[in-house]
């Protein structure tokens, strides 16, 4: 048996914003138990998420690491094969632009604001509502069914840092419709 993929969800523990457990209750719990979730954030709901885990058995899948500095962020980026961000409401993510700049596929809500620069639907990633519970089992899903293509959407990640977020593309842009202005 392969070895268990790993999702690195760098999150608040803010349910009605981040939405968490709504994402693990919407894949459902033959998904859950098909990969690792590294929550790596703090929060109001942490004793609630906990909860959660203990009641449905997903302390083997779902781990809470709590609040994680840039070094330690690192690692677990390095050391992941998917990023997901669940969002009820998010208005621009950095965890988005860190998922691409690291080379990662990405499962996010179309509710991230920044998911236009850094996410090609079906490319580098999918994206769910996160209030259609099929919608998100579906991307779950297919982002699954691909895991041998994982490389190469990471690969497309870094070209949307690179062509919407790299400084050396990004200030020339900046400066030219200042100048145009």
């Amino acid at each position: 048996e392969t070895e268990l993929p790993h999702f690195i969800m760098p999150v608040r523990l803010i349910e009605r914003i981040k939405g968490i457990m709504n994402f693990f209750k919407a894949i459902g719990p033959e998904n859950v138990k098909r990969a690792i979730f590294d929550v790596l954030g703090d929060g109001n709901d942490e004793g609630r998420i906990r909860t959660f885990i203990q009641e449905n058995g997903y302390e083997k899948n779902i781990l809470l690491h709590g609040f994680c500095d840039m070094e330690t962020l690192n690692v677990y980026y390095k050391n992941c094969d998917v990023m997901v961000l669940p969002s009820f409401s998010d208005q621009s993510p950095l965890s988005l632009v860190e998922a691409c700049c690291k080379g990662l596929p990405i499962l996010a809500s179309n509710r991230c604001g920044n998911h236009y620069e850094t996410i090609e639907d079906g490319s580098n990633g999918y994206m769910f509502d996160p209030d259609n519970h099929r919608e998100v089992k579906d991307a779950f899903e297919q982002i699954m069914g691909r895991r041998s293509e994982w490389k190469q959407m990471g690969e497309k990640s870094v070209q949307l840092f690179e062509q919407n977020f790299k400084q050396s593309v990004v200030l020339p842009r900046f400066i030219a419709a200042l100048e145009n202005s």
